[in-house]
This record gives structure tokens, sequence and C-alpha cells, in this order.
């Protein structure tokens, strides 16, 4: 992920699924985190995946813990389901509430 850091990454009919065990993922602002999920497969209609990591995640402060951080302000949607059963999602910001169309399943959420 790190070579696409600065750019946007549009998923169509597409399931991200990171297999890295150490890392840290931060998505800010109104732009949104959204896509159309695959139709078929091990994670059928599921947006991102992270593969799991023994031990798990045990608080945001953990260094190299699977950290996801969704913070954004103003408008944009979210949606779709993240499956992370060892990370820690940290999603918060300032936005409607009705721009959330999501489950997310994590160790610490």
């Amino acid at each position: 992920m790190d070579a696409l850091d600065s750019n946007d990454v549009i998923l169509n009919n597409a399931t991200l699924y990171v297999t890295d065990l150490d890392f840290n993922l931060k998505f800010a602002g109104g732009g949104g985190f959204s896509g159309t999920p695959s139709s078929s497969g091990d994670f059928a209609n599921y947006y991102m995946v992270i593969a799991y990591k023994n031990p798990p995640c045990p608080d945001f402060n953990s260094n190299n813990a699977q950290i996801i951080q969704f913070r954004g302000n103003g408008s944009g949607t979210f949606s779709g389901t993240i499956l992370a059963p060892s990370a820690c999602l940290d999603l918060r910001g300032n936005g409607e509430s009705s721009g959330i169309h999501s489950q997310v399943i994590g160790y610490n959420v």
C-alpha cells in the first residue's frame, strides 16, 4: 500500500484483501470509502478483509498492531463491510450519521 498512499484506490466488483500483518491505515476527509462488493468467492459482499494476526491488536497505542483509522469531517459516505477480526478500528468524525451504511467486524472497534 505504500506505493498507493498518495493515490485514490477505486475498487469495482472487488474486495481489498490486506495480507500484511503489521500495518496502520488512515483514511481522512469527506471523500468516503465505498465500492461494489464481489458477488462470489470466499469473501463475497465484503469490501475489506484483513488477515488474522495472533495475538490481536490489544489497544490503539500498540506498535506494529493492525490499526485502521477512518477519520472524516463533512460529507461523504462509508459503505460496505470490513472484516478485521484481529485489528483495532477507529471510526470517528463530525459528518452525518446517515453517511454510514456499513458493518464493521473487528477485535477492538
